[in-house]
């Protein structure tokens, strides 16, 4: 039985269950100024054990202490007041565990937080006067998953004097995005026979444009409060034709979007309105869109003038039916596919027979990806009567195709060691890369612990080069340009790896 005493600053586990008790103790610091952090709630977790969490706050030294641990591996986090959960040395979603047991140094550990930033704002109309409402749209553009994206971070309405607030932000380049409607547009102020007020707001970014790609990044530094000021410009509205073909209104089946940052779906929540003869059109400000149909597809249109129900009325249907089928045993009901792409993710939802349909994918390339499943890896994938090379799926717009993706048990962890000169090396990221680049979805990645180990989970059989890399929590290592040159100084291995031993890996240099 585990009891906890909990001070200021130190904690003590008692009864340890082995001979052995360690301690894991340190510095709780800010960011680059090494300044000692009071009042943090730092907290220690066993791992791949059912051990609770065990918690303490830092003194007015900065700091902690966790003593009479037993020998193992923990998660090491702590969070500020107000502020979100970060683990030792975290990049991303991988963070480097302590490891404790005879001849390890878990002691004296200097844990800084990286520092927090924020932005603030008001948007405004062409009058100078704040729009109150405006949808406010955050995104942090980064390497996130060895890819460059742009990942929307927050979405906030701005208030009664135009102003919003983005807090606790992580230091990086951030993209603002803002759409609205007019206040006299709305149904309550307009006089529908005026046509000055047949206005609407475009997606505006920051730095006035009206292009993502065109959008000025504000870079967040330690501590920074970044101040801006946006401004809209009403344009005369376009108008959409949504009626349906049998001359009903078809308004609440469509989701319209403007084309985001990389990509991105920015929702978009444009006027129904009144047309000749009774149609339903959407009043919308020229620009480039998606219109979508709720399972019955989705289109990009450049709304410039006025479009006739045909424009949308015709959406190619794209339909994906399938089967997941398994070697030997199934591994039970919660097995589940997805479908990857570049920019989304289809998962349909399974009978019990495995069986499948989607409808309304967008087209693109997908590479299918197993869930649920524990041990299986996709083994092969068939459209129609042909086997797919690399396992990408072409879905073309307006096609009807049948998958077929039979999944095999066979996948292994694998356990090793990141070593420098000749020592373990704590806080490296390392990658397994399969032979074919193009095939993202087998990378496997972890970030070596305390002690130098990391484990990858669920490796597929096939040929693999195992790399480690100092500081390379920003590397584009999807990109097979970028990765290339480190696969030279990694270790080719095949899998599964035969043996109990770990395996070691010498880690290379950043390239800069």
């Amino acid at each position: 039985m585990r009891y906890l005493l909990a001070f200021a600053c130190a904690c003590i586990v008692l009864g340890s269950q082995d001979g052995g008790t360690y301690t894991i103790s340190g510095t709780v610091t800010a960011g680059t100024s090494n300044k000692a952090l009071r009042h943090v709630l730092v907290m220690i977790t066993p791992t791949g054990t059912a051990g609770h969490p065990t918690s303490c706050v830092t003194g007015d030294d900065g700091r902690f202490s966790f003593a009479g641990l037993p020998a193992g591996k923990y998660s090491l986090s702590a969070q500020r007041p107000n502020s979100y959960w970060e683990g030792f040395r975290q990049t991303g979603n991988y963070s480097t565990a302590i490891v404790t047991g005879p001849g390890l140094d878990s002691t004296n550990i200097p844990f800084a937080l990286a520092g927090r930033g924020s932005i603030s704002g008001t948007v405004q109309d062409e009058e100078n006067e704040q729009v109150r409402g405006a949808q406010v749209f955050l995104f942090h553009r980064g390497v996130f998953s060895g890819r460059v994206e742009a990942q929307v971070e927050s979405v906030k309405n701005t208030d009664s004097s135009g102003g919003f607030h983005f807090g606790e932000l992580r230091p990086g380049a951030y993209l603002i995005a803002v759409t609205g409607q007019p206040w006299y547009t709305q149904p309550a102020a307009r006089k529908s026979s005026d046509p000055e007020f047949d206005v609407s707001y475009p997606i505006t970014y920051y730095g006035g444009s009206t292009d993502a790609d065109a959008s000025t990044p504000i870079l967040v530094e330690e501590g920074s409060s970044q101040t801006v000021e946006i401004t809209l410009h009403a344009e005369r509205s376009a108008h959409v034709d949504i009626t349906a073909a049998n001359g009903e209104s078809d308004g609440p089946g469509w989701n319209v979007y403007a084309v985001g940052p990389n990509g991105t779906d920015v929702p978009v929540s444009p006027r129904f309105v009144p047309g000749a003869d009774g149609r339903q059109m959407i009043a919308i400000a020229p620009g480039r869109y998606i219109f979508e149909r709720s399972g019955k597809g989705r289109t990009t249109v450049d709304v410039r003038g006025d479009l006739a129900a045909s424009a949308l009325g015709s959406l190619p249907k794209t339909s994906i039916s399938g089967k997941l089928s398994f070697e030997g045993p199934a591994p039970g009901t919660s097995a589940r596919v997805s479908f990857v792409g570049p920019r989304r993710s289809l998962e349909p939802t399974l009978a019990q027979d495995g069986t499948f349909t989607l409808d309304g994918a967008a087209a693109g390339q997908y590479q299918v990806q197993l869930f649920g499943a524990a041990g299986y890896y996709v083994k092969s994938v068939s459209v129609g009567e042909s086997a797919i090379a690399g396992g990408e799926v072409e879905v073309k717009a307006g096609a009807t195709i049948h998958v077929s993706i039979v999944a095999a048990k066979g996948t292994t962890n694998i356990d090793g060691v990141a070593m420098r000169d000749g020592a373990p090396f704590a806080g490296a990221m390392v990658l397994l890369i399969p032979e074919d680049l193009g095939k993202t979805l087998l990378i496997r990645r972890d970030q070596s612990d305390s002690d130098g180990t990391f484990t990858l989970p669920e490796v597929a059989p096939g040929r693999y080069t195992l790399v480690a890399i100092n500081d390379g929590g920003d590397l584009e290592y999807e990109q097979a340009s970028v990765i290339a040159p480190y696969l030279k100084g990694g270790r080719t291995m095949l899998t599964p790896v035969t043996g109990d031993s770990r395996i070691k890996v010498n880690v290379l240099e950043r390239r800069r």
